[in-house]
């Protein structure tokens, strides 16, 4: 690979950290409370990334075989293009609702 999907790779790693340490920090510091010995602090932490790896790969499996079988419908192309600049337009109006503070 070329360096500059090295790169690439880091920077969507490092970008996407504080949307996991947003959202699974207070569950890992959850895990560390209530003492116990070490043994036990290390099996918790490993069922805790054990289920959430598994969930997540039950949810990516769903959602691929529901975009599976929605790639074969007839008119997929127009529903996903309407649904494309409906989502550009609703996040075009949320950032104008912070920048402006328009409620």
């Amino acid at each position: 690979m070329h360096w500059t999907t090295y790169l690439t790779l880091f920077l969507i790693g490092f970008l996407g950290s504080g949307h996991c340490l947003a959202m699974c920090g207070g569950f890992s510091i959850l895990l560390g409370q209530g003492g116990g010995s070490r043994g036990g602090l290390l099996l918790r932490y490993t069922l805790y990334q054990c289920g959430k790896t598994l969930s997540y790969m039950f949810l990516g499996a769903l959602v691929s075989l529901a975009g599976g079988a929605l790639a074969g419908s007839v008119g997929f192309e127009r529903l996903q293009i309407i649904l494309g600049v409906l989502a550009g337009v609703f996040m075009v109006l949320f950032g104008l609702g912070y920048v402006t503070d328009w409620r």
